[in-house]
């Protein structure tokens, strides 16, 4: 008898713990606290002119921040509306490992923060048609870069 209580007392135990891990995570995400600044120190972002102000520029300057002009040399995107990104920059941001967020978010340090995992550790093949690439361009340039660990397929 005591046996089995012994085995149940461990299962009750191991259930508690894990439901009090898991409420620490859903406490953690609710929360909305800005990543960690050594997460974020000396990133490279894009960021349009009209959603800059001086107090994003001074959190961007906290930061380390470097201003970029090209959407390839970015890993931070500031955003008007993160939940209404093109395709191209969704696309751009996941290849690079991107964060995603909106300045005010920047500025309060707190909010929505979208960080997209590395897909350049991932090989993986394409194939884009010829009206596909012609259509898009700018993301047939991409995956013909050199070492981007990707293979694109030619099916002719």
């Amino acid at each position: 008898m005591c046996v089995n209580s012994a085995a149940h007392f461990d299962k009750v135990t191991k259930t508690m713990v894990a439901r009090e891990n898991a409420e620490t995570k859903v406490q953690r995400v609710v929360a909305r606290n800005m990543p960690a600044d050594a997460q974020l120190d000396g990133l490279r972002v894009l960021v349009a002119d009209d959603l800059r102000s001086v107090a994003f520029d001074d959190a961007a300057m906290h930061l380390g921040w470097t201003f970029v002009q090209e959407a390839k040399d970015a890993r931070v995107f500031v955003v008007e509306n993160s939940a209404e990104l093109s395709d191209e920059t969704t696309l751009t941001v996941a290849m690079n490992a991107g964060w995603v967020m909106v300045p005010d978010n920047v500025v309060r340090r707190s909010g929505v923060f979208i960080k997209f995992q590395d897909a350049l550790q991932t090989r993986r093949k394409v194939f884009m048609t010829d009206s596909f690439k012609t259509d898009h361009p700018s993301i047939s340039a991409f995956f013909r870069v050199q070492g981007s660990g990707h293979e694109l397929l030619d099916l002719h």
